[in-house]
């Protein structure tokens, strides 16, 4: 998988390219670097295509402005993804060309002659395997947390991320509290790595929309995971954060789970807890959300509130929730939802005559909140 040309020109050495045309195609990929700097437009192989980033001085072309532009026309048709022109022979080009280049979305840029070549190849090289990496690494947390793998395979594959990993760790996950794409969380984690001591049995790792922190420790060592996420700048401001218990490095499937099911506690409930042993009954619920026995518990107490809701434009589903929200405590509820206590008094009734449970009190509330954390995790988008 290929990087976008704009994570390219965010590169020191990219800081000084001009770009003098095709500002639409900033989002195109780029898998490979191409040097185009003799002529191969009649008697030549084609050599570049889609995704390539190409590099020249047009030496080639340095007498004839016309062969730029049938250059320009190839790789057009061969959908590279930029071009780089070295400003040996051109400071600029022509408006013909710049707008064929606006029009097909292909970004060109000027770039100084004092800058070497091998350098820009170099990082555009680095940022590609970099990107690729990630997108390996997290396929395997994949498989460690998803497939029915023996203990013995789970540390083998952990060693595989990490080969310094101790046998006892702690996993977090950080998510951003605000939106990040990928690119913007693989550069913080980039800029984490480049501006602190990481720590051989550390790895920080890109993980969906998040960042996972695997710290490993030697036994017996006392390990604050959240006092080390502080000193790396993943903090409680910029993030969720979600701290697993400790497990041994053969059980690191558990620990990033955790970390996982109490970062979508502390998003669903809006909570400051930090700690996965603190997330109370969603301990039992997260692993088996998707079973179908938590399906047909969580539809025979919510779907006939929502049914109810949409015939008759009532707010029983809304007050369910609060009401579970504020403990089961009608003052609290009525207080939150700036309705008179009597008025929630009556559509609990009614959520008890909807479900058949009009004689039942605490197996009531028990339920419906056993239901209310199900739909709360059903709907969100994590």
């Amino acid at each position: 998988m290929g990087v976008k040309v704009r994570e390219i020109i965010k590169l020191d050495n990219f800081k000084e390219f001009r770009l003098i045309a095709g500002a639409s195609g900033l989002d195109n990929d780029i898998d490979k670097v191409g040097i185009l700097e003799y002529e191969v437009i009649d008697n030549f192989e084609w050599l570049f295509n889609r995704g390539d980033f190409v590099i020249t001085s047009f030496f080639f072309a340095k007498d004839d402005i016309n062969l730029v532009k049938k250059s320009i026309d190839l790789l057009v048709e061969n959908f590279v993804g930029a071009l780089a022109i070295k400003n040996v022979y051109y400071d600029d080009l022509p408006d013909q060309i710049i707008d064929y280049a606006n029009e097909n979305s292909l970004p060109i840029f000027i770039f100084d002659k004092d800058i070497m070549c091998e350098d820009v190849i170099t990082d555009i090289m680095d940022i590609i395997r970099n990107k690729d990496n990630h997108i390996l690494i997290e396929s395997k947390i994949d498989v460690i947390i998803n497939s029915d793998l023996s203990k013995g395979v789970i540390r083998q594959l952990a060693l595989e991320i990490n080969s310094s990993f101790n046998e006892n760790v702690a996993v977090s996950y950080c998510r951003p509290r605000k939106y990040l794409s990928e690119e913007n969380i693989i550069d913080i984690i980039r800029n984490i790595k480049k501006f602190n001591q990481i720590g051989i049995g550390v790895s920080i790792l890109k993980y969906k929309m998040g960042i996972l922190v695997i710290y490993s420790y030697e036994k017996n060592i006392k390990v604050s995971l959240y006092d080390y996420l502080n000193s790396i700048n993943l903090n409680k401001k910029d993030y969720y954060i979600a701290i697993s218990d400790h497990h041994s490095l053969k059980d690191i499937n558990t620990a990033i789970k955790e970390s996982i099911y109490c970062m979508k506690y502390n998003v669903i409930e809006k909570d400051e807890k930090i700690y996965y042993k603190d997330t109370g009954i969603y301990k039992m619920i997260m692993p088996f959300i998707d079973t179908v026995w938590v399906e047909n518990f969580y539809k025979g107490i919510i779907m006939p509130l929502k049914i109810y809701d949409e015939r008759f434009n009532s707010s029983i589903l809304e007050t369910a929730i609060k009401y579970i929200e504020c403990d089961c405590n009608i003052k609290k509820t009525a207080d939150s939802m700036f309705q008179h206590g009597n008025t929630i008094r009556y559509r609990i009734n009614k959520m008890k005559e909807i479900l058949g449970m009009d004689n039942l009190e605490g197996s009531f509330n028990e339920q419906l909140s056993i239901s209310v954390k199900i739909y709360k995790i059903l709907e969100s988008d994590l």
